[in-house]
């Protein structure tokens, strides 16, 4: 297997309340069936809150609703998520969990294996300063960014 993605990929972090924008706006935010499970136990007065910002998202699964400006319920003014603050980073949701990052899988057929390239979208303010800030570190040397990571 062979995993292609840049070098600030590992250590990737959100800004959360450092950010000019936020990603926990205006698009369906999705909840995958193992959490939204954990979310409709939740006890407390959280949970409460949780089950009441849950509803079905147009393809039939669980996700959050928006707030009247747009944004997710559980952003605080500060700009950081209450879930975490709350109940941890292992409490969010996968999609949360995971953007910016994305994956993308395919096959090599003349190597024979599978590559995954991985990377973290464009739209994310960290994203553009960490390229930023390798494409200068690198221009002088003519270095690439990013890793290929072999696994036999």
């Amino acid at each position: 297997m062979i995993t292609i993605f840049p070098t600030f990929f590992p250590s990737f972090a959100c800004k959360a309340d450092k950010c000019r924008h936020t990603c926990c706006q205006k698009w369906e935010i999705d909840i995958d069936e193992d959490t939204a499970r954990k979310y409709r136990h939740t006890p407390g007065p959280l949970g409460d809150e949780l089950r009441a910002w849950i509803t079905t998202g147009d393809e039939g699964s669980a996700c959050f609703r928006l707030n009247d400006q747009g944004y997710c319920h559980f952003l605080n003014e500060k700009g950081l998520c209450r879930l975490i603050l709350e109940m941890g980073p292992s409490s969010l949701c996968q999609i949360c969990r995971d953007h910016p990052r994305f994956y993308k899988f395919t096959y090599d057929s003349q190597r024979e294996e599978d590559v995954t390239l991985a990377g973290t979208g464009l739209a994310c303010e960290e994203t553009v300063e960490q390229l930023a800030s390798v494409a200068v570190a690198t221009t002088a040397d003519k270095s690439i960014f990013f890793i290929i990571l072999l696994l036999n």
